[in-house]
């Protein structure tokens, strides 16, 4: 697995996965309206941003196209999951 790539990738899932939380605790809560419309906005923005990102070097890391994984996206963990089990064309020796 290509590193750069690899660590990319875990910081982007890393800020996906603190966003999912905040927006689930925001709408479980009720206080997306309390926070505002602006601020929810941002968060999702961030979201879905650090998903893209964090797919895209998912994806490279493993050898294929960023594109690929921008595809997988499409269906979230799913997507998540068939990017974990497709083999990686970096294979040590």
């Amino acid at each position: 697995m290509d590193e750069p790539h690899k660590k990319k990738s875990d910081l982007g899932a890393g800020v996906w996965l603190v966003t999912m939380a905040a927006l689930a605790l925001l709408f479980a809560t009720g206080y997306s309206e309390a926070v505002g419309k602006p601020v929810t906005i941002l968060i999702f923005t961030v979201h879905a941003a650090s998903m893209f990102f964090a797919f895209w070097h998912y994806a490279r890391a493993k050898g294929y196209w960023g594109v690929f994984g921008i595809a997988m996206t499409l269906f979230s963990f799913i997507g998540l999951i068939v990017l974990a089990l497709i083999p990686d064309k970096h294979q040590e020796l």
